[in-house]
């Protein structure tokens, strides 16, 4: 019977190709849905949707979704059964993987045990971590007590070498050894500071400070006794002397070493405690003789001794004894011995380092410490102050007095300063050549020209301010026929101290010529201080308020104009005579001048030349005042002379005696004033000074003549015959080599010369001189004196050739009115008078 066989299982392709079509579906239906969904999220539409049957998610249908919800199902089947049936063709495998997978299972549960062990293990009490910790700090204790023990070796170690030192430093002095004993305390010292940085500050090397410092203090009291004992200055009072005394070693007594100078020099240059330790014997050399010998050295003479002594003392002296010196008889100065040597301090000072310098070499001592030891002794400031108190107290106040000229000069300072300043740079202790002896040195000219400035300043104030006035006559006479060069000064009377003045500057710039630019300055400005001093002199005599000086007399005070005069004719002179020979340096000061530090040196600017030009106007005006001072007075009493007569009217014959005698007196003071001016002024100001005088006279005596209203006919005779009497003072103008001067007077019959003669064409070369100095007031006078005599109409023709041009119209109308009647005619002349001069043709 046939049964009915069921239907075979689909294959696997065929289910697998169904799951693929419904996977496909699906998959497409999904993908829809997102889409929808999406597009619902943007747009904002999933609520209406939701509640709007209008609006739905995505545009898939309604059989679509449950088509993809059966497909989704039936894809999960199908892989739940796609499991399985692996599962169930491949039992093996599948338990085989499942077996292994529990293994796993169970080794990672193991390896979780394991590590949970290890975690107890590590984090209890007693785990790894406690026994990592306990063991750190076991490792940072044990590198403590290292340390601690290393230090403490190191502590043992430096105390350990200290001791030593401080051992070895007690075998040296113990055995005398003194200068390794310093050595040795130089290296504790050392020792000391650097345990110190390395270990701090402990109480081991605190007690080894204090211990070194009481062993320090006693070798440096040690060193001290010996310096001070074996190296000392004594000074006695009989004779006066100074003894220093130097040993070569110094014994304590008994139980302590000796010890040697040259040890103990060493040992405190070791120390670095020689200058302190030489401080004392320092300053009693300064005191006892370096001081006193540069400061007194005018006045005291030194000489120097050597001793040897061969004593087991072994010690050398160098005694100074000192003397002073007794001013010679009748002044102050020194004697002439001493006055040769004002550096003599410098040489004792020598012969000192020389002593000091020979007793080291002979103990022996280095290089090094001898230097310091000079330096200290007779160097650094002792040399400093030795060389400015001796230039203070000897070079500058002292010069003798027969030392003159540059060259005593230089060989008097410059050769003994060159060997004082070779000598110390020889020993080593005087190698600063800006030191004040080597400046003085380096200007030894500018020296000598301060020295001769002072010297020349003190002797001129001294020559301008004695009141003498003893005269000498000088210059050249131009009357002699010999014109001789040009610029030559007249023959005229002068002071002597003036040509001394003259010949004083001349050799002044000669020495100017021999010296280099800024001495030659000094002297040159030096120069100039002269003539300003000399017309500071003239000055103050000619405005002074003494009574005595305020009245000169007229030959004193014609010879203070002719000195100004002489000066002013030297000062033109004398800038082109010695320019040439003579270099000026001009310089100008940086900082503060002279004092100026005291310290800014002068440096060159541009250069001059010497020349006295602008002093010259000074002189002539000065001259000048001096001359017209005296003018006016002699004017003034020549006036006051004329004046005495109280009016010239001379009819009665007690007023002619009184107006003669007014007369006399004029013409005696003009020849007596005239007399002192010839012997003492040149030629031709003698000239101008007598024509001033005879104008004001002639002015004088016109004005009186002029101020008279009326004369009667005798009254103007009288009045001619005294104004003629002027005519006399012809002869004071003549040359003096015609033997006419001082001639008598012209007979009186001549006086007054005819009317043909009173025209200035015809007159003679008396006329004319002395209407040239007398300015026309002379002819005025002598044209009055002939205007008295005359006739109306002899008047008016001398009015007509002009002859009377020297009187104004007025004066002539007034004259005119004096002498003549009131008359037709006279009215007539006045009219042409009044109408003025006639024209020249």
């Amino acid at each position: 019977m046939n049964q009915q066989q069921p239907a075979a299982p689909p294959s696997a392709d065929g289910a697998r190709a169904a799951a693929s079509v419904a996977d496909q579906e699906a998959a497409r239906a999904a993908q829809h849905l997102a889409t929808s969904l999406v597009q619902a999220l943007v747009s904002g539409t999933v609520g209406e949707a939701a509640t709007s049957p209008h609006h739905s998610i995505s545009p898939v249908a309604p059989d679509a979704w449950q088509q993809a919800l059966k497909l989704v199902d039936r894809r999960l089947q199908d892989a739940k059964l796609e499991l399985e049936n692996d599962i169930l063709a491949s039992p093996d495998e599948f338990r085989s993987s499942l077996s292994k997978g529990l293994q796993h299972l169970l080794e990672t549960r193991r390896l979780q045990a394991s590590v949970d062990a290890a975690a107890a293990r590590i984090e209890g009490d007693e785990g790894l971590a406690h026994t990592s910790e306990r063991l750190v700090a076991e490792i940072r204790s044990t590198a403590k007590a290292a340390r601690e023990a290393a230090e403490r070796r190191a502590v043992h170690k430096a105390l350990d070498g200290l001791r030593k030192a401080m051992t070895l430093f007690d075998d040296h002095l113990s055995s005398g050894r003194y200068l390794d004993g310093a050595k040795t305390l130089v290296s504790l010292e050392g020792l000391i500071d650097k345990a110190s940085r390395k270990l701090g500050s402990t109480q081991e090397i605190h007690n080894a400070k204090i211990q070194f410092s009481a062993m320090r203090m006693g070798l440096v009291q040690t060193l001290d006794y010996a310096v001070s004992a074996a190296m000392t200055v004594t000074e006695s009072s009989s004779p006066p002397a100074v003894t220093i005394t130097l040993k070569d070693g110094i014994s304590f007594g008994t139980g302590v070493p000796d010890i040697g100078i040259a040890d103990t020099l060493e040992s405190s240059a070791v120390l670095g405690i020689l200058d302190r330790l030489l401080q004392p014997f320092a300053h009693s050399l300064s005191k006892h003789l370096i001081q006193p010998m540069a400061e007194t050295c005018h006045q005291r003479v030194f000489s120097v001794d050597r001793e040897l002594s061969v004593s087991t003392d072994h010690e050398e002296k160098m005694v100074v004894t000192i003397s002073t010196v007794e001013p010679c008889r009748g002044g102050n100065r020194l004697s002439e011995s001493h006055e040769q040597s004002p550096l003599l301090p410098t040489a004792v000072f020598m012969a000192l380092a020389e002593f000091l310098s020979g007793f080291l070499d002979r103990i022996q001592a280095s290089p090094s410490t001898k230097t310091l030891t000079l330096v200290q002794l007779v160097g650094g400031d002792t040399l400093r102050n030795f060389c400015q108190d001796v230039i203070r107290h000897s070079l500058q106040p002292h010069v003798p007095s027969s030392i003159d000229g540059l060259d005593a000069f230089v060989a008097l300072y410059g050769t003994p300063l060159s060997v004082f300043d070779s000598c110390m740079a020889k020993l080593g202790i005087s190698s600063d050549r800006h030191s004040s002896l080597s400046s003085f040195f380096d200007h030894l000219h500018e020296h000598y020209a301060i020295k001769c400035s002072h010297k020349h300043l003190v002797s001129s104030r001294r020559l301008f301010l004695a009141k003498v006035y003893d005269t000498i006559e000088v210059g050249h006479d131009a009357s002699s026929g010999d014109q001789g060069p040009l610029f030559l000064f007249p023959r005229c009377l002068v002071q002597k101290s003036t040509v001394q003045l003259a010949s004083l500057l001349d050799t002044i710039l000669l020495d100017a010529s021999r010296l280099e630019p800024r001495g030659a300055t000094i002297l040159y400005e030096a120069s100039r201080d002269l003539l300003d001093l000399f017309r500071s002199a003239k000055t103050s005599i000619l405005y002074s308020p003494s009574p005595s000086l305020s009245t000169l007399p007229p030959h004193l005070s014609m010879v203070f104009h002719n000195d100004c005069m002489y000066m002013a004719h030297w000062c033109m002179l004398a800038g082109p005579k010695h320019a040439s020979h003579v270099s000026i340096d001009c310089t100008t000061s940086n900082a503060t001048e002279h004092g100026q530090d005291s310290a800014a040196r002068p440096t060159p600017t541009h250069s001059r030349e010497l020349h006295f030009m602008d002093l010259a106007d000074p002189f002539q005006r000065l001259a000048q005042a001096f001359f017209q001072k005296q003018q006016r007075a002699q004017q003034a009493n020549l006036v006051e002379s004329v004046a005495a007569a109280n009016g010239f009217d001379c009819l009665e014959p007690a007023r002619h005696e009184c107006v003669e005698r007014a007369v006399k007196q004029v013409l005696y003071h003009i020849r007596h004033i005239a007399k002192i001016y010839h012997h003492a002024l040149p030629r031709q100001v003698y000239l101008i000074a007598v024509g001033q005088l005879v104008g004001t006279a002639c002015e004088a005596v016109t004005k009186q003549i002029e101020a008279l209203s009326d004369m009667a006919e005798e009254e103007s005779v009288k009045l001619a015959e005294l104004v003629g009497r002027f005519e006399g003072l012809h002869d004071l103008f003549l040359s003096p080599d015609n033997g006419q001067l001082g001639s008598p007077l012209s007979p009186a019959s001549s006086w007054p010369p005819p009317p043909a003669t009173v025209s200035s064409s015809s007159t003679g070369p008396q006329t004319t001189l002395i209407e040239k100095y007398t300015q026309g007031r002379y002819t005025k006078c002598a044209t009055l004196g002939s205007l008295l005599n005359w006739n109306f109409a002899t008047i008016m023709e001398a009015f007509r050739r002009g002859d009377l041009r020297a009187f104004t119209v007025n004066e002539l109308a007034r004259l005119a009115r004096a002498l003549f009647s009131d008359t037709p005619l006279r009215d007539k002349n006045l009219t042409e008078i009044a109408r003025g001069h006639p024209t020249a043709k």
